[in-house]
């Protein structure tokens, strides 16, 4: 501005106190409000400012509780497939364990007769022993909560249990029908070979005819050395060699 206008601007202010005022007026007020809108945007700045901080935060808690519950979801949906296979697995044991007993229960029964055959048709030693256990087998496998396992398990056992008799030597006392006549005597079992009697006097011995399964008689001269195999059975004498007769006895 030309300082002469300027100047002259000022002498007329100067000269007029209510032209001075209204200029004042135009000039404050407008600063004024502007003023007041800056401050009242930096209130609103400022608020605004703390509620995004708010819901950053939000929403960085939300985001962490979405991926939370993602990796929960994803480890039951694993669950689920997991016990779903484990439901079909299982019933696919069942089914096989179903099916097995099917077939398993006409084979034990099968089993069961030819344990029969074995005990009344085979050697006949401890019959009372052996008719008691296949009594009590009978028993057991015709229970109606009996598994196929437990009874597979028991008809084993008493197989092994006659197998067993072909491995040992016993020597136990019992009335026999030798030849027509009663005797008690002492009965010694080779495993399943061979079975032997011999009187409580030590003066008579017999064998078992197992074509017949009868008792019969042996000549005198096969006393000693029953009643050395009778000691050593006993274990009163250590074990040695004896010479008896397997098969067809010459008088």
């Amino acid at each position: 501005m030309n300082p002469k206008y300027f100047l002259c601007f000022l002498l007329m202010l100067a000269a007029s106190p209510a032209l001075a005022g209204n200029v004042l007026d135009t000039v404050e007020k407008p600063l004024g409000d502007s003023i007041h809108i800056r401050q009242d945007a930096q209130k609103k700045m400022d608020e605004w400012g703390a509620e995004r901080q708010e819901l950053e935060a939000r929403y960085r808690e939300l985001q962490s509780l979405v991926e939370q519950q993602t990796k929960t979801l994803k480890a039951s949906k694993e669950q689920e497939q997991s016990l779903e296979q484990a439901v079909v697995q299982k019933q696919t044991r069942l089914e096989n364990a179903r099916r097995m007993g099917e077939e398993l229960t006409p084979f034990l029964h099968d089993s069961l007769s030819r344990l029969e055959l074995l005990i009344y048709e085979g050697d006949a030693f401890l019959i009372p022993e052996r008719q008691a256990r296949l009594d009590r087998l009978r028993t057991t496998i015709s229970a109606p909560d009996i598994s196929p396992g437990e009874m597979y398990r028991k008809v084993m056992e008493s197989f092994l249990v006659e197998a067993e008799y072909g491995n040992t030597v016993e020597v136990y006392a019992e009335t026999l029908n030798v030849e027509g006549a009663d005797i008690r005597a002492n009965v010694l079992r080779f495993g399943r070979l061979a079975m032997f009697c011999q009187t409580l006097d030590e003066k008579q011995c017999g064998i078992l005819d197992s074509a017949t399964g009868q008792w019969r008689r042996l000549p005198a001269k096969f006393v000693p050395e029953l009643s050395r195999a009778f000691s050593m059975a006993q274990k009163q004498l250590p074990m040695d060699i004896v010479s008896l007769p397997l098969g067809k006895v010459n008088p």
